[in-house]
C-alpha cells in the first residue's frame, strides 16, 4: 500500500494489517473471514480505539473455513474481544467480497479460498492483483456498511451479532468434518488436459433366439415320475425376428465416433475437449433414437410372440383339458382352463420390453494423468493424429496440503 501512483493492487494479510495499524479514527471491515494473525491485529485495533470505532462484519459458517477464506479460531478471538469491549462481532451470510475502511483509505478485494488457489503475493514477481484502492469510501459504500449519516437505520451488510449458540453449531460441524490444512510455503500444479479419454458404445442390440421350458404338466403328463424325465423347449422368436435389429443405430454410433473420436493405438479414443459440448448433443440424440427404435421393436416383436404362443396355446390346449395341472386348483375356484394356460405361457415367455431392457447406449470419460500428458511419445502420437493439438494442458498453482493444524 506504499506506492500511491497505483489504484489496482495486491491485498494480503500484510497489506490489510498495515492499513488498521495506521487507523487512528475507525476501522470498518467485511469479508467472508479472516487469518488468526490478521485477528490478532484487529483486536489490538479494537481494544485501542475503542468498541465503537471498530466493526467486523464476517460470514460465520463452517464451509468459509472449509474453503479456506478463515479460521474459526479468529472468530472465536474476534468474537471474545468484542464480548469484553462490551459490543458485537457481526455476521452477513454468503459473504464473498472484502472490504477495508481505515479512516479515510478504502480497499476493496477479492478474498482468495485458500483450500483452492494460492493467495496473492505484494512483493517481488510479476504483479498479480485482487484489489482496488479507492482513497475516501463512497458515500453508498459507507450508507451500506452503517456508517453514513444515518447510521444503522440504512445499513444492509451485517446487521446481525454472532450468536453464541451459532457459533457452538459451528465449531461442532467443523469437528465433525474439519477443513483441510493448507501450507502457503508448498505449493502443486494443477492441470486442466484439453484432450480426453472417452469409450462410447451401444449394448443389447441383438435379440438371441429366446426359448421357452414347458412344465411337464402343460403336455398332459399326468404322471409327475415320468413327468420328470421330460424337458421341453418351445423356440419364442424365429430366424426372421433374431440378431441384430439396431443397424441404423450402429452406424450412426461409427458417424459420432468418426466425427469427434480420434483413435490412439494401445491408448484408446479422445476427445478434444472443445468438442465436448456438440458430442454430447450427438450422444443424447443417439440415445433418444435408441429409445424411439426400441419401442418400435418391441411392438414388433411383442406381435411375433403372440402369434408363436398362440400356435403354442392352440398345440397344448387338447392335452391340458384332458390332464389339467392340480396346481391350477384352489378352494377358492378357478378360472377357465384355456385361460389358465393362456396366462402361465404368458408368464413363462415374458415380454418383448424384457427381451430388449438391455439395450443401451454407454458413455465413460475416462481422465488423462498428467504424466501421460507430459510424456514425449504420448505427445508426439498426438500431434502425428491431431495436428491442430500443439499444447495438451493447462497447467496452475494450487496450495498443498500438509499436516500442520491450520486453516
Amino acid at each position: 500500500m506504499s506506492d500511491d501512483r497505483h489504484a489496482v493492487v495486491v491485498a494480503d494479510d500484510l497489506v490489510i494489517a498495515e492499513m488498521v495499524g495506521r487507523a487512528r479514527r475507525r476501522v470498518i471491515l467485511v469479508a467472508p473471514g479472516v487469518s488468526c494473525d490478521l485477528a490478532e491485529d484487529l483486536a489490538d485495533c479494537w481494544t485501542l480505539l475503542g468498541k465503537d470505532a471498530v466493526s467486523i462484519t464476517l460470514d460465520v459458517d463452517p464451509e468459509v473455513c472449509r474453503l479456506g477464506y478463515g479460521e474459526i479460531e479468529a472468530v472465536r478471538l474476534l468474537q471474545s474481544t468484542a464480548t469484553r469491549l462490551g459490543t458485537t462481532l457481526n455476521t452477513h451470510a454468503g459473504v464473498r467480497i472484502g472490504v477495508v475502511i481505515a479512516d479515510d483509505e478504502t480497499l476493496i478485494y477479492a478474498p482468495t479460498p485458500l483450500n483452492v488457489e494460492a493467495g496473492p503475493v505484494s512483493s517481488g514477481g510479476t504483479l498479480k492483483p485482487n484489489a482496488i484502492r479507492v482513497g475516501s469510501p463512497p458515500a453508498e459504500l459507507q450508507r451500506d456498511l452503517g456508517a453514513g449519516p444515518d447510521g444503522c437505520k440504512s445499513q444492509i451488510v451485517g446487521l446481525d451479532p454472532v450468536d453464541r449458540h451459532a457459533l457452538e453449531a459451528v465449531e461442532e460441524d467443523l469437528r465433525r468434518l474439519p477443513a483441510q490444512p493448507v501450507d502457503l510455503s508448498r505449493m502443486l500444479r494443477v492441470y486442466t488436459a484439453r484432450i480426453e479419454f472417452v469409450e462410447l458404445r451401444l449394448l443389447g442390440c441383438m435379440t438371441s433366439r429366446k426359448t421357452m421350458k414347458i412344465p411337464a404338466d402343460l403336455v398332459g403328463m399326468a404322471d409327475e415320475r415320468t413327468g420328470n424325465l421330460l424337458e421341453s423347449t418351445f423356440r419364442l422368436i424365429d430366424e426372421a425376428d433374431a440378431g441384430v435389429w439396431g443397424t441404423e443405430l450402429i452406424r450412426i454410433r461409427d458417424f459420432i465416433v468418426a466425427r469427434f473420436l480420434v483413435h490412439l493405438p494401445t491408448y484408446g479414443y479422445v476427445l478434444r475437449l472443445v468438442d465436448k459440448p456438440k458430442f454430447e448433443l450427438a450422444v443424447r440424440t443417439l440415445v433418444k433414437m435408441l429409445n424411439r427404435a426400441r419401442r418400435r421393436k418391441a411392438d414388433e416383436l411383442q406381435a411375433a410372440l403372440n402369434r408363436r404362443l398362440g400356435a403354442l396355446h392352440a398345440a397344448l390346449l387338447p392335452a391340458v383339458s384332458t390332464h389339467p395341472p392340480q396346481r391350477w386348483y384352489t378352494p377358492a375356484g378357478h378360472k377357465a382352463i384355456p385361460d389358465l394356460l393362456s396366462e402361465e405361457m404368458h408368464k413363462l415367455a415374458g415380454t418383448a420390453e424384457e427381451m430388449l431392457e438391455g439395450a443401451r447406449v454407454e458413455l465413460r470419460y475416462k481422465g488423462v494423468t498428467y504424466e501421460t500428458l507430459t510424456d514425449d511419445g504420448f505427445f508426439a502420437l498426438v500431434s502425428q493424429r491431431l495436428s491442430d493439438m500443439t499444447v495438451l494442458l493447462d497447467e496452475s498453482e494450487a496450495v498443498a496440503v500438509t499436516g500442520r493444524a491450520s486453516v
